[in-house]
């Protein structure tokens, strides 16, 4: 085992916060794709599996391109490492320094307990019993102390100074997610997911096939905070396929915790992670609204020859650095900026827009958009869904934008040089 030296973090946000006042953060996405959904059992392996992904590595260099502030779901920080060896240490901390990269901590797990409890979060303690290995104390100890315990597990040989500084770094750009009490919970993600289950077809038809696969007689009711298989005093998680009625339960809530989180980060854009398509789409139903600009950039891309870069990234033509470098020029940022202002309401009114923008300078107007946007998007060759989420959860017209000045396609022109034998 490695010697744990601790080290000291000032000044952390390491604290409840509730939700923001309604507001609107298109320049920012929540991207739970990001986030492994794992319980405390082989951390250390699922985290090295889950992180040396190449398609994971390529999706986030499409993020960093597309949104000024990248959002990160964790529990134990084990995105910081992973993060730190995609991009270098130079450009990790450029990134940190900047604010495009804030870690989003949930301090708990989702549960679905016995007793009438239904839907809950929960949260363990080495104070009784075996006492935590290093892992499982980065997930529910201090975030600070987990910051510190990932970097040290991962990179050993890096100097005590220049860790203290990362962690201090990574530390200023976390923040804890917590509530005052539960009715926020309750009402959003407890109440909300019986909801979705009852009112989206095809959750409702998945739901009575496991019941009836276990035992359920049709037309019985079911208690959904009472349901079998589950006695008073135990709980089930998900940590794998989904096999029971409470744990299909407690997927559905991790749907409505994405909302959530991206509600505390003052309603940003979300990138759903795999399995959360369903409950987000019956969402973009009930809202009559859909967002893509993932699926709009790689048409955009393929409108002005530039290669994909995923391809490139997963093959290592490219290198997170250099899509950095290239993340960083003023172009790109008034890219961002004329994304985030466009705020089309399809990749067709993204490519409409574009066009637009390649035959006058002076003025254009962006299309009206709401405060809430949900949008379910299957690009080439993509498995997540792209869905926007407003804070607030109301249905509140912007007003118009107008973009001065500008042409996005010196974007283009500026990843083209990244690919010299694609021009």
């Amino acid at each position: 085992m490695l010697p744990f030296r601790p080290v000291m973090v000032s000044n952390m946000s390491d604290q409840t916060t509730e939700p923001p006042s309604p507001q609107r953060r298109p320049d920012a996405i929540l991207d739970s794709s990001l986030y492994p959904r794992h319980y405390t059992s082989y951390l250390e392996q699922r985290n090295t599996a889950f992180f040396s992904g190449p398609s994971l590595r390529s999706h986030f260099a499409s993020q960093l391109l597309l949104y000024e502030h990248l959002i990160i779901p964790t529990n134990d920080f084990a995105i910081v490492p992973a993060v730190l060896l995609w991009m270098g240490r130079d450009a990790f901390e450029e990134a940190l320094d900047s604010e495009t990269l804030v870690f989003l901590r949930r301090k708990g797990s989702l549960m679905y307990a016995g007793g009438g409890l239904g839907l809950n979060e929960y949260k363990l303690s080495d104070a009784t019993g075996k006492p935590f290995d290093w892992a499982a104390r980065a997930f529910w100890g201090p975030f600070g102390e987990a910051i510190d315990i990932q970097l040290q597990h991962a990179q050993p040989e890096m100097p005590l100074g220049e860790r203290e500084r990362l962690v201090q770094k990574a530390a200023n750009q976390s923040q804890t997610v917590e509530y005052e009490n539960n009715d926020y919970f309750v009402k959003n993600v407890a109440v909300g997911s019986y909801t979705d289950i009852r009112d989206t077809p095809e959750l409702r038809s998945a739901f009575m096939q496991l019941a009836v696969a276990d035992g359920h007689k049709p037309g019985e009711p079911l208690d959904m905070a009472r349901l079998p298989g589950v006695e008073a005093n135990s709980l089930q998680i998900v940590g794998g396929p989904i096999s029971s009625l409470p744990q299909f339960v407690v997927q559905v809530a991790e749907a409505n915790m994405d909302i959530v989180l991206a509600e505390f980060a003052g309603g940003t854009d979300i990138y759903a992670s795999r399995g959360m398509d369903a409950v987000l789409k019956a969402k973009l139903l009930r809202a009559g609204l859909n967002s893509s600009r993932l699926e709009g950039f790689i048409q955009l891309l393929k409108i002005n020859s530039v290669p994909d870069i995923r391809p490139a990234i997963e093959s290592g033509a490219l290198t997170l650095p250099q899509v950095w470098k290239v993340r960083q020029s003023r172009r790109a940022q008034l890219f961002r900026e004329w994304l985030a202002k466009a705020d089309a309401d399809s990749a067709a009114d993204l490519v409409r827009l574009y066009h637009e923008s390649l035959e006058q300078t002076s003025l254009m107007e962006s299309l009206p958009a709401r405060i809430i946007r949900y949008g379910i998007i299957t690009a080439a060759g993509l498995s997540h869904p792209l869905v926007a989420a407003g804070a607030g959860l109301v249905d509140t017209l912007f007003t118009e934008k107008y973009i001065k000045g500008y042409r996005p396609k010196l974007m283009f022109n500026e990843l083209a040089k990244l690919f010299p034998s694609a021009w």
